[in-house]
């Protein structure tokens, strides 16, 4: 009895060592893998491993590492898109305002040079050159009013005013496509013609 008591022993004990064996075996593998950041692979070694042996701490504890690592990573690349995002949003508000005060700028010079336009129209109409008549009513006819003007044309002030509004943001679109147009660079592949 005494010899089988033994032999049981041995057998039990080798067992035991064959499994502590086997579970690290497979922790070996894995930290080997995670060393040369081979993730995926030591992954999936560490769960074959925690298959057979679920109470193994150390395979538990790789695979918990494993795990937090990649959450970082994961946050870590979440955080970097989230800062592109912003830096885009960023880059397209700043263009946006440059444009809306390209388009102001535009917009004040194209009024500055309306006005100089009509200062200029109406100083030639009032002095009209050697040999040419005057445009203007003689003495005996009296100059006809804005709104009399208007009423003859069948058109209120409030329409007038529309009528000019959209006409000097035809002229500043109009004005901002030739510059686009004068700002694109010609195709050497083309012709010049």
């Amino acid at each position: 009895m005494g010899t089988k008591w033994i032999l049981t022993l041995i057998t039990v004990f080798l067992a035991l060592s064959s499994n502590a064996q086997n579970a690290e075996t497979y922790f070996n593998q894995a930290s080997q893998y995670y060393a040369n950041a081979k993730d995926n692979m030591a992954k999936r070694t560490l769960d074959d491993g925690l298959n057979k042996f679920p109470n193994d701490p150390k395979l538990t504890a790789l695979s918990e590492k494993i795990e937090e690592d990649k959450e970082k990573e994961e946050k870590q690349e979440q955080e970097e898109q989230e800062q592109q995002n912003q830096d885009q949003q960023n880059q397209d508000q700043q263009e946006q305002e440059q444009d809306q005060e390209q388009q102001q700028k535009d917009s004040e010079e194209q009024q500055q040079q309306d006005d100089q336009e009509q200062k200029e129209g109406e100083q030639e109409q009032q002095e009209p050159q050697e040999g040419e008549e005057s445009d203007e009513p003689k003495e005996d006819q009296p100059m006809p009013s804005p709104s009399e003007k208007l009423e003859e044309m069948n058109l209120s002030e409030e329409k007038a005013k529309m009528i000019l509004e959209a006409m000097r943001n035809s002229e500043v679109q109009y004005l901002q496509q030739m510059k686009k147009k004068a700002t694109k660079k010609a195709d050497s592949k083309k012709p010049d013609w």
